[in-house]
């Protein structure tokens, strides 16, 4: 996997137009958003009508850009990231209808910059990830997994119809600098113990800031924080 730490701090200083042939070079053109749902639909009940969530990290598409090879390929396009399906959706422009929105190659040499996020693909995650942290010796990456419950149809008058619904599910990666990654586990006690020859330093750390590891931005801050120590080494 390559390492995101100059692909971010070089991509985004140097601009170059874009023509038509740069943008189909990084979409799958036989297969655009209109012709994929209506393949899933049958099989997941992908977007009915009544639903809690959505497979979508959000549903909003963002102005963003294409880096490759430390250049910035196409600005302005529009993008949208499909956490259930695990692809990135991409059109020329915001009103575009939706049989002009088309799936993003994966292709793990390609960053995309969009509503202050950046998203890789790697195969080792097995999908996309968002980059929330690159220090001097380590990186903090998060895979946003959806699961999806289908509706459940009340059996008599006591029960009640539940809605199909879509869960979040992130999971977060330390990273070393050879690109090996530990994933954390989801309790508090677990995450800690994560940080190897650290982890009395990191609970001494959360305990005296009464921080709660479980939110994403305070174990932001606590990789920051183990970053600074030299010899820091993971379980």
């Amino acid at each position: 996997m390559k390492s995101p730490l100059l692909v971010i701090f070089f991509y985004l200083f140097i601009n170059s137009a874009y023509s038509q042939n740069d943008f189909y070079r990084y979409v799958v053109v036989e297969d655009n958003i209109t012709t994929r749902s209506k393949r899933i639909s049958s099989d997941t009940n992908y977007l009915p009508d009544d639903i809690i969530g959505t497979p979508y990290s959000d549903e909003a598409f963002f102005k963003g850009s294409v880096y490759e090879n430390n250049e910035t390929t196409i600005k302005d396009l529009y993008f949208r990231y499909n956490a259930f399906q695990d692809f990135i959706e991409v059109k020329k422009k915001l009103s575009d209808p939706d049989s002009k929105i088309f799936l993003l190659k994966k292709d793990p040499n390609v960053l995309i910059k969009f509503n202050d996020e950046y998203l890789m693909f790697d195969e080792k995650i097995n999908g996309y990830y968002q980059i929330l942290f690159i220090g001097n010796n380590y990186k903090l990456y998060k895979k946003l997994y959806k699961k999806y419950y289908k509706p459940i149809t009340a059996k008599s008058s006591f029960e009640k119809d539940v809605l199909a619904t879509y869960k979040d599910i992130p999971k977060y990666f330390l990273v070393d600098n050879e690109d090996t990654l530990y994933e954390f586990p989801d309790s508090k006690n677990k995450k800690i113990k994560l940080f190897g020859n650290k982890k009395s330093e990191i609970q001494n750390y959360v305990k005296s800031n009464r921080l709660d590891i479980n939110d994403e931005d305070i174990l932001v801050k606590v990789v920051r924080y183990f970053d600074t120590f030299e010899d820091a080494s993971p379980q």
